[in-house]
């Protein structure tokens, strides 16, 4: 989704710059320039899951950045913050969302309605997960 307006994007900004346990979240650069950002954190402690999400400047989608990042998120996942399950959602109709998550040892999980109030477009996700 996006962009987002200035409210949003100053929110995210506000929250991703508190440090969280179990959370590790950074910014994407290339060449001293930011293009995204990416984050994993833990949900649930008992049973070491978590998730993990990122979003990327589309001038630098198809280029194999997302690839990139999610292997790198995983194994922050797997090595910091000792998970055992990575959960990550993405929009059904996101051919190259998907494929990168296959591409990164995802295996598809289920179908996720989306509450209506949210501020998400669609009705649905797919669930993926690792481990």
């Amino acid at each position: 989704m996006g962009p987002n307006i200035l409210a949003e994007t100053e929110a995210f900004l506000a929250d991703a710059m508190i440090s969280r346990p179990g959370r590790v979240m950074t910014a994407v650069m290339v060449e001293a320039k930011v293009i995204g950002s990416a984050a994993i954190w833990r949900t649930d402690d008992a049973q070491l899951v978590g998730e993990m999400g990122y979003t990327l400047n589309q001038d630098y989608w198809g280029q194999g950045f997302a690839t990139e990042i999610a292997g790198l998120l995983i194994q922050l996942g797997r090595e910091r913050l000792g998970l055992r399950r990575i959960e990550e959602t993405c929009d059904p109709e996101n051919a190259a969302s998907i494929r990168v998550l296959e591409k990164s040892g995802f295996a598809r999980d289920q179908r996720r309605p989306i509450a209506s109030q949210s501020n998400s477009r669609r009705s649905e996700s797919l669930m993926f997960a690792l481990g």
